[in-house]
């Protein structure tokens, strides 16, 4: 389910090291912009995300950390919907928990260095 938005994520990522090499040679302005655009092209994906995984029914015994897990998921893109410059937070996404239970595509370990869409955007 979270496979989707991920790669969505990279891909934009991709296309803007591949357009903006240097990111210090971008103003604030243009910034704001890409990254706007980065969240209105992202934000669907991730609602989406978050949509299906409510819809599933998990074990009852992990009922809690794969609930926590998606209202870590729609906090992230309610963030990123109000506040574009929050898809550059390393928190966003981090839920050790989650990660642990083996949902390694929605979530990074909380020791992992998370590489956001926002830092290819210049």
């Amino acid at each position: 389910i979270c496979k989707v938005a991920k790669d969505e994520s990279n891909k934009i990522g991709q296309e803007l090291s591949a357009k903006y090499p240097d990111p210090k040679a971008v103003p604030e302005d243009q910034y704001q912009v890409l990254l706007k655009d980065a969240v209105t092209r992202l934000l669907p994906f991730y609602q989406k995300v978050v949509t299906d995984l409510r819809a599933l029914t998990p074990p009852a015994a992990d009922a809690v950390v794969v609930a926590k897990g998606v209202d870590t998921l729609d906090q992230a893109a309610k963030a990123m919907e109000t506040d574009p410059n929050a898809i550059d937070s390393p928190a966003m996404l981090s839920y050790q928990e989650g990660y642990d239970y083996g949902l390694t595509e929605c979530f990074t370990p909380a020791t992992k260095k998370f590489v956001p869409v926002g830092s290819a955007i210049p």
